[in-house]
């Protein structure tokens, strides 16, 4: 895990660690965790590299769910 926060415009990245859940990708786990935030916004984010893993790895819109994966966004 990287020691300092990404940042995106000077605005450190938010965590968030992936729950028990029936999802099978990233993006539908947050998709039903943030429903405030509309599909077409994560879609969004995830095609300009802004979902990454705890490595700072971007992740593709298809990246697998995995329990307690750390995600940052």
């Amino acid at each position: 895990m990287p020691d300092a926060p990404r940042t995106h415009d000077g605005t450190p990245a938010s965590r968030f660690q992936l729950p028990a859940g029936p999802w099978v990708s990233v993006f539908d786990a947050l998709c039903a965790c943030f429903p405030a935030i509309a599909a077409e916004r994560w879609r969004n984010r995830f095609e300009r590299g802004l979902v990454r893993d705890a490595n700072d790895q971007a992740l593709a819109l298809s990246a697998p769910y995995r329990v307690g994966a750390d995600i940052r966004y």
